[in-house]
C-alpha cells in the first residue's frame, strides 16, 4: 500500500460488491458493519477500528488480504455461545443467528492470550470454526479454553462458515 492513510468511501465498486454478494452479504450488513472501500489502494475494508484495519485486496497486490495494527476482539451479534471464526464475513453470517449465537472474527487462525482470557470471562460456551486446513489450530485453541473451564467445541466442515446459508450454519452449530 502506498500510504498508511485510508480514504474510505461507501461507494463500493462492482468487483468488490460482487465478492460480498457471492457470500450473501446484504446492503444493510455493509452499512451496519461499516464495510467501506479505499479507492487509493483498491482494498475493501472489512473491519476498521482506531487501532486496526483489515481489507480484501482488489488491486495488483500479491496478497488477498492486508491488515495493520493490533487485532481487536470484535463481537458480531449477541448470544450465549460465541463462535470464533477466521474472517469478518463468516462472523457476519453467524451474527444472523442472534440471539442464540454470536461470533468473533479472529482475523487469522490464531487466538492471542488476551482473547482467550476475555472469552473465558464473557462466555460459557465457545465454538471454534476455522477453515478446514486449520483444524489442528482449532483443536489447540479449544484445549486452551477447556483448561480455563470453558465448554468448547470444534467444528470442522468442508466449507468456510461464510459459504453456508443460515439453515446450514444452524445445523453445523447444533450438531457440533
Amino acid at each position: 500500500m502506498q500510504s498508511d492513510e485510508l480514504v474510505l468511501t461507501k461507494d463500493i465498486p462492482m468487483k468488490a460488491m460482487q465478492w460480498l454478494l457471492q457470500y450473501g452479504i446484504t446492503d444493510e450488513e455493509i452499512s451496519k458493519y461499516n464495510i467501506a472501500y479505499n479507492a487509493n489502494s483498491e482494498i475493501l475494508i472489512l473491519i476498521y477500528t482506531q487501532n486496526y484495519w483489515q481489507g480484501r485486496c482488489f488491486g495488483n497486490q500479491p496478497q488477498k488480504y492486508l491488515s495493520k495494527g493490533l487485532k481487536p476482539l470484535t463481537i458480531y451479534g449477541t448470544g450465549d455461545t460465541i463462535v470464533c471464526v477466521e474472517d469478518v464475513l463468516s462472523a457476519i453470517k453467524i451474527a444472523r443467528l442472534s440471539p442464540e449465537f454470536c461470533a468473533t472474527p479472529l482475523l487469522g487462525s490464531s487466538m492471542p492470550l488476551e482473547t482467550t482470557q476475555s472469552l473465558s470471562e464473557r462466555f460459557k460456551n465457545v465454538a471454534i470454526w476455522l477453515d478446514r486446513d486449520k483444524a489442528k489450530d482449532a483443536i489447540k485453541m479449544a484445549r486452551n479454553l477447556k483448561q480455563r473451564g470453558i465448554t468448547c467445541d470444534v467444528i470442522i466442515s468442508p466449507k468456510d462458515p461464510k459459504d453456508y446459508e443460515k439453515g446450514e450454519l444452524l445445523t453445523w452449530l447444533k450438531n457440533k
